[in-house]
């Protein structure tokens, strides 16, 4: 009984504080019923390659405890649809943009490498847009939490 002891352990590590008591309570009757309910099958007291079996059916100790936790995510499922929408919109005039600017750059006769320079700065500012757009949004999740604007 000793694996599913460090078994138990590694789950109990990864829980939050208050509610590791209880889960790793409800997890070892969960595994000493599956493992009395194996031993009585076989007639037998459980190998520990069976054990490791047993155990390996539950799954990694990080994905039992993350069955326990809440949920949390940096965009909530509620705003992200529009923050898909918003960013790829915005994302596509920068493109539109810095392409307008790249050929108005070579008509003016400044030159071709100085109007592909401005092409190559695309990726540059997607980047900033995606950063800028998600911190606004995770913002606005915060206070959409905090508020509850969708249920008015």
């Amino acid at each position: 009984m000793e694996l599913i002891d460090r078994y138990l352990q590694a789950v109990k590590w990864m829980l939050p504080r208050k509610q590791q008591d209880d889960v790793v309570r409800e997890l070892n009757d969960e595994i000493l019923s599956r493992v009395e309910e194996k031993e009585s099958v076989l007639g037998r007291p459980l190998t520990e390659d069976e054990q490791v079996e047993l155990l390996k059916q539950l799954g990694h100790p990080m994905l039992v405890a993350s069955r326990y936790r809440s949920q949390r995510y940096l965009i909530n499922p509620t705003i992200f649809a529009i923050y898909w929408m918003v960013l790829r919109l915005i994302l596509a005039v920068v493109l539109v943009a810095m392409s307008i600017a790249a050929v108005a750059v070579a008509a003016t006769g400044q030159g071709l490498g100085k109007a592909l320079g401005i092409l190559f700065q695309y990726p540059f500012a997607a980047l900033s847009v995606f950063v800028w757009l998600t911190a606004v949004f995770v913002v606005l999740d915060i206070i959409q939490v905090k508020f509850d604007f969708f249920s008015k």
